[in-house]
């Protein structure tokens, strides 16, 4: 059903546009991981820790600072490698400088439309009965 959660960012980008539906909403996918986080084919892939989104929800709601990327670690407790995880529709560029193992390395574009390839994921899902036409 991920195919469909593409789906719904995209109507709301085609509805308030990307900058627009920024002032409301954040839609943050982690590469990599499973269902509920985490995949042996993926390694080096950033873990979900539960803490990281919740504590970025409450900084958004309690303090207006709204979340355009979370750093996720490849090891419990915030360890191991690290991976910049953007909000989309925004994704994490390495600047050229660095290791590629550290968030730190990494910036996130700052799209303010959906880019082509991301709206291509909509016409798959509809393809697979995946969301709504």
């Amino acid at each position: 059903m991920w195919l469909g959660s593409w789906n719904y960012d995209t109507r709301l980008f085609e509805a308030y546009g990307v900058e627009g539906t920024k002032d409301f909403y954040r839609s943050v996918f982690y590469p990599g991981n499973g269902h509920c986080g985490g995949n042996a084919g993926f390694p080096n892939a950033g873990l979900i820790n539960a803490r990281d989104p919740f504590n970025a929800l409450i900084d958004w709601v309690e303090n207006g600072t709204a979340p355009d990327s979370i750093v996720a670690f490849t090891q419990p407790n915030d360890t191991g490698n690290s991976t910049l995880v953007c909000a989309n529709p925004n994704q994490a560029v390495y600047n050229g400088a660095g290791p590629k193992t550290s968030a730190t390395s990494y910036q996130c574009t700052d799209f303010t439309e959906e880019p082509p390839d991301l709206t291509g994921f909509d016409q798959t899902a509809e393809q697979y009965h995946e969301a709504p036409p």
